[in-house]
């Protein structure tokens, strides 16, 4: 796990493995990392995003994947979503340090059942809700 001190909007990664837009005053932690020959190397492969939201009530998930049909510094990353959000498109920030290679296999999202067949990316990231 990153090391890093709690910054408005930005991201660390805790594990291997992602969420639109931050809801107003959500945070993120750390200092995100941008690599220009990853970012373009990201660019139409299938990601599995996995988002954990901290929130009082205990940690609220979400998953999905897609393809990632573009990405830059200052806008991040959007992403064509399939399965049950099929035809929704989902921005991530610009943090490319959060991107791993998958493993070849299937990978089923808890939440809604569905299988994913060899992604080649997984992306999880940590959302914290805002501060009082």
């Amino acid at each position: 796990m990153a090391g890093g001190s709690t910054q408005k909007g930005l991201i660390k990664a805790e594990a291997p493995h992602a969420a639109a837009k931050l809801a107003k005053g959500e945070q993120m932690t750390g200092t995100p990392e941008w690599d220009d020959v990853k970012a373009a190397s990201l660019v139409g492969k299938v990601v599995l995003i996995c988002i954990t939201r901290r929130t009082s009530d205990g940690p609220a998930y979400e998953q999905m994947f897609g393809r990632i049909i573009s990405g830059n510094r200052s806008d991040g990353f959007e992403v064509a979503l399939d399965g049950s959000r099929a035809g929704a498109r989902y921005s991530l920030p610009p943090q490319t340090d959060t991107f791993v290679a998958a493993q070849a296999g299937e990978y089923r999202l808890r939440l809604t059942g569905e299988t994913v067949v060899n992604p080649d990316f997984l992306a999880t990231w940590i959302v914290d809700p805002p501060e009082d």
